[in-house]
């Protein structure tokens, strides 16, 4: 909804005064009604104020003023009567918060320690623990080589990853010439996807088999990701549909939404087939060695796609005609993977007994 700047700062006035009484007759501070306020109105709720540029130089004041009315109260006198309420209680305060995140983060290892167990493999059959080195040549000398082309899958697709992440917000001002808070809100609306869609993408690798799960959502990215380099800016910028949580949804936000729910069927199902790939025994070193490769990707990524988008003359479009590129490097490189589907409790008892 686009308003004058008089309407705009007559909601605002409005709703602010509103919330103020509300907040007092529940003996609530007015800042929570202010910020409240901010909330509904903003362009992640009803979407009044759609462009919070028009509103800055307005917010500008209002810390202005707010300092002002703090100057105009503060008393040194008054300050040091209230000194026990001050420095006592907030110090309290601060500690106590302190304390209670640090207990909270104590509790978590604590019940980790105790209800999560390590088997007993080690004690029962004599081998000892695989070193890194070790398990690298193991993962090298593998007749098949699935876990190679595995790891090296993740590798791709998470550089493929981290080009739409890290510029789709400069992408979104450059080439759709969206304000800066256009770009991350639509980037949000991808974000949420992932956490909508963790569960089903699940469950589809436990329908269909996690290899095809990750080879489906890498053929799906990549045919999204190849729509949003072919089609026109002013399709991509074109609006779907108006959400009550996530606003406003052009073209380019709903082909995210869908990356979204490819991506969560190649993430969901990667470690588990990771962890599937080899025995209790080197579980923890394979686990490892696949968070070495897509820390190697995260640090990788940004530099790579970052060229790129130098050689192609700051061209932010740029990254949805190489990211798909990589993700066709990974899509071959599953398509060579022979283990690491889910196995039976049978067969684990079985690989159990063998050893």
């Amino acid at each position: 909804m686009h308003l004058s700047a008089l309407s705009l700062a007559l909601l605002l006035l409005g709703a602010s005064v509103l919330a103020v009484v509300i907040c007092r007759r529940v003996n609530l501070p007015p800042v929570l009604g202010y910020l409240l306020v901010g909330s509904i109105i903003g362009p992640h709720a009803l979407n009044l104020m759609d462009d919070v540029h028009r509103v800055e130089y307005l917010a500008e004041f209002g810390v202005v003023f707010l300092m002002f009315s703090i100057g105009l109260e503060f008393s040194l006198p008054k300050l040091y009567a209230m000194k026990r309420i001050v420095f006592g209680l907030g110090l309290l305060q601060v500690v106590v918060s302190m304390l209670l995140i640090a207990g909270l983060v104590m509790l978590a290892g604590f019940m980790l320690f105790v209800f999560i167990r390590e088997p007993k493999e080690y004690e029962s059959t004599g081998e000892e623990r695989p070193e890194l080195l070790a398990n690298l040549r193991l993962i090298l000398r593998d007749p098949d080589r699935s876990a190679l082309r595995l790891f090296l899958a993740h590798f791709f697709w998470f550089i493929a990853l981290n080009a739409v992440e890290a510029f789709f917000t400069l992408y979104a001002k450059n080439h759709l010439g969206y304000p800066g808070e256009h770009g991350s809100r639509i980037l949000g609306q991808f974000l949420l996807t992932l956490v909508l869609f963790a569960l089903p993408a699940g469950a589809i690798g436990g329908k269909i088999g996690r290899r095809r799960s990750i080879m489906l959502g890498l053929s799906l990215l990549m045919a999204t990701l190849l729509t949003i380099y072919f089609l026109d800016r002013e399709t991509l910028t074109t609006v779907i549909t108006r959400l009550p949580v996530l606003g406003t949804v052009p073209v380019v936000g709903g082909l995210l939404m869908v990356c979204g729910c490819s991506w969560m069927l190649v993430n969901v199902n990667s470690l588990p087939m990771v962890v599937d790939l080899t025995d209790d025994l080197h579980a923890g070193t394979y686990t490892g060695i696949y968070y070495l490769f897509i820390t190697a990707a995260a640090i990788a990524g940004p530099n790579i796609n970052g060229w790129i988008i130098q050689l192609t003359g700051n061209d932010y479009s740029s990254i949805y005609i190489a990211s798909p590129l990589f993700i066709a490097l990974a899509f071959v490189m599953m398509a060579g993977v022979r283990r690491g589907e889910a196995r039976s409790p049978r067969a684990v008892d079985e690989d159990r007994t063998a050893r």
